[in-house]
């Protein structure tokens, strides 16, 4: 790489990072959202763009071989999602919820699988993917992601008390999500030369809950001793980029095993843990868009087979969900009515498009399959979000009036 394309690189990278520190911004959203074009920012669609834009010949930012040379961004990004999923689930918190909050994820969580599978099983099968191409492992992938809802907006607190019901559901079946994701990277995992050790898929599942484990109480331990906020950032920066670059190194998967460390940590005696939480989530927002700058890099929406996969996945996800809100809301106490749910649970959770890239990275999948399946997931996303902006309007002002 000549100097003037390592500059290009380094600028474009600069570029972006200031975009998406930019485009986080509470008052920009506000104004995305006053002039109509949040459903399709909120799923981080122009920065998709910019990183097929990146990706050209004739820009040369984001080419082949520099996309290999981020592959450590690419697992920190992956790693602090996963460690911002994983401290949701907070079981003294969940405490103080209702007590179906567990049976209400089950459902809004199972039912959407059930549709997702149901329907994408012909699909796949009409476009070759056998039980001996993968079959399974992608019907979990996509179950997975159908699972998984984007955490509730603060537009929602309009709509009654109940609103912090479903804001825990839509956290916890990103939860589920990850769980099927862990599944995927332990049971389907594929032979890798760079880790020595040849294990039993069953002793592998015994070494990722030990290093999520182990990686959780060394968070622990490093955050008692910081008291300042810039030292909660410091120790959370590197604490992430050492279980993300541990996880890759064993070929473990990153989100799943900075989420079972960012659950330990939740559920252990920090110091100011709502103060651990917002720094998460503040840098979560930006970090996830240069990631995905880097997804769509390797976006390639022409094959026809990934937008088949997109409209069957689209329909049948919707549908499920559909469904499963009806069915929680008849029969899990303290939830809104069947429309409020329905409008809560629609739109599709980024850690979809984190699923597929991280199963991508574990499981070995062929490059064919996984480009129709990162093109459904991003169809699907901005499909389900423009249809779910308008209904989430109607709710919220039914219930403002």
């Amino acid at each position: 790489m000549g100097h003037s394309s390592a500059a290009r690189v380094v600028l474009g990278l600069m570029l972006t990072l200031a975009l998406a520190i930019v485009a986080s911004h509470p008052k920009v959203k506000r104004t995305s959202a006053r002039f109509g074009v949040h459903a399709v920012a909120s799923t981080g669609l122009p920065f998709l763009l910019l990183g097929a834009f990146f990706h050209l010949d004739a820009i040369g930012i984001l080419s082949e071989r520099v996309l290999g040379h981020l592959r450590p961004l690419l697992e920190f990004g992956l790693g602090w999602i996963g460690f911002a999923v994983g401290m949701q689930f907070d079981l003294r918190q969940l405490d103080r919820l209702p007590k179906g909050i567990a049976s209400a994820v089950a459902i809004v969580a199972f039912v959407p699988m059930l549709t997702v599978a149901v329907a994408c099983t012909p699909v796949l099968l009409s476009l070759g993917v056998f039980p001996h191409h993968g079959l399974y492992r992608n019907l979990i992938v996509l179950c997975a992601c159908g699972a998984a809802s984007a955490a509730l907006d603060k537009a929602f607190a309009k709509t009654g008390p109940a609103a912090a019901f479903l804001r825990e559901i839509t956290l916890q079946d990103e939860v589920v999500a990850l769980a099927l994701l862990g599944l995927v990277a332990v049971f389907f995992r594929a032979e890798s030369t760079q880790v020595a050790w040849r294990l039993p898929r069953s002793a592998w599942l015994l070494v990722a809950l030990g290093v999520g484990a182990l990686l959780g109480i060394v968070a622990f331990v490093l955050l008692r001793g910081a008291r300042k906020p810039s030292e909660r950032i410091a120790v959370l920066l590197g604490t992430v980029a050492f279980a993300a670059g541990m996880a890759g190194a064993l070929d473990l998967s990153v989100p799943v095993t900075c989420a079972m460390a960012g659950a330990l940590l939740a559920n252990l005696p920090v110091r100011d843990d709502e103060g651990v939480r917002k720094i998460l989530i503040d840098f979560e927002g930006p970090l996830y868009l240069v990631f995905l700058v880097v997804v769509g890099a390797s976006w390639d929406p022409r094959p026809w087979q990934g937008w088949a996969l997109a409209i069957a996945f689209t329909i049948a996800r919707g549908y499920g969900k559909a469904l499963g809100a009806r069915l929680a809301a008849r029969s899990v106490r303290g939830l809104p009515s069947e429309a409020v749910v329905t409008s809560a649970l629609l739109p599709q959770s980024p850690v979809a498009v984190v699923v597929i890239v991280a199963a991508s990275m574990i499981t070995g999948a062929t490059s064919d399959v996984t480009k129709w399946l990162f093109n459904a997931m991003i169809v699907s996303a901005v499909l389900t979000e423009l249809f779910a902006f308008f209904v989430r309007r109607k709710v919220v002002e039914a219930h403002a009036t």
